[in-house]
This record gives C-alpha cells, structure tokens and sequence, in this order.
C-alpha cells in the first residue's frame, strides 16, 4: 500500500476509502485503523478520514439484513433479522468445538447472507466487566477477521434472564441462546433512527 500522504483531508480521505474499495480482500481492519499508525498524518485529516468512514462505511443504516450472535463460551445463539422489519428470528445455535462453531456460523452465512453482524457483550448489573465481557470481544475482533463483515455491539445485561422470562409466558420450548440473539438483535434495531 501507499504512503499515507495528501495535500488536503478530502483528497487523503478519497485516495484511501479509494484504495480500501478497489483492494478489499486486503488484511488490514480499517483504513481509520491504517492512519493511526501514520506519524504523517495531521490530527485534520485524520479526523476527516474517520467521521467519512464511520458514516460511509459503519453507518448501521446502510446495512438492511442483520445476523445477530449470543456469545457463550459453550454455544453461540444466532438469529437473523431486517432492520426493515425490525424484528429477529431464531436460528439454531452454534455447538460443539471452536472449529466446529466457526464452520456452523460458515453455512449459517451462506444461507442468511447478512450484511452485518450484531453481538451481544456482557456486563455486570453495575456496568462493570467481567471476564466474559473480554471473551466476546475477542470473539467480536475474530468474527471481523474472519468474514470481513462489520460487527455491531449491543449491551446485553439481561438478555438470558428476558428471554427464560418470555419462554416461561409464553410457553414455549425454544433455544434460549438463539432466543437471547434474538433479543440482542432487537434491542439493536430499537436504537436505530428511521
């Protein structure tokens, strides 16, 4: 790649997004990630660069179907849904070994083709982390890495508890973790703008 160099912030931040859209596949997170690591760069343009690829590129109403994930060290929940709709799905969640999960969440992709995904991170009733709110990250920078797809985080306190809550009410026998997604994935769409 290129130096990261330019005259003025708009024509640095359309050689890069440029760059980005014409290389793709290229293993690096971010072009916002790339000017961070830059000592050329002035804190302008790196400014302008960054709100240009957070509205163009991270800007969750650019993106109509979503997959949401219920991280859990043993099972991973998965629902699916559109922000038209605004409204999640279960799907049936991802079990067994690491290996086994990542190719589950494989097809899983190939079948719903979502454009983003949506995960879930834990905290403790007062805010604070945990150890588990570490393991999804982690999870969160894998998934990115992976499929290439942009990840969206939700707080997730409570979304177990709520979704055991709804299954007793409602009488149902459905997968809490893919229930638990679907409750992340809800909460998403409540916070989006139409």
């Amino acid at each position: 790649m290129r130096e990261l160099q330019s005259s003025s912030p708009t024509n640095f931040a359309s050689s890069i997004v440029g760059d980005f859209l014409a290389h793709p596949l290229q293993a690096f997170s971010s072009p916002v990630h790339l000017l961070k690591k830059s000592q050329r760069v002035s804190s302008t343009t790196f400014d302008h660069l960054q709100e240009h690829f957070i509205v163009n590129q991270l800007d969750p109403h650019s993106y109509q179907l979503f997959m949401g994930l219920d991280y859990g060290v043993k099972r991973i929940g998965v629902s699916v849904g559109s922000k038209l709709l605004k409204n999640a799905t279960p799907v049936a969640p991802l079990s067994g070994t690491a290996a086994q999960q990542w190719e589950q969440l494989a097809q899983r992709l190939v079948q719903w083709q979502p454009e983003a995904f949506v995960v879930g991170v834990p905290y403790h009733p007062d805010g604070a982390e945990h150890v588990n709110t570490d393991k999804a990250r982690r999870f969160i920078r894998q998934l990115e890495g992976r499929f290439n797809l942009p990840v969206f985080q939700v707080d997730e306190r409570y979304s177990t508890t709520q979704a055991l809550s709804e299954q007793r009410e409602h009488k149902r026998n459905s997968d809490i973790d893919s229930d638990s997604a679907c409750i992340i994935l809800n909460q998403f769409f409540g916070t989006l703008q139409s």
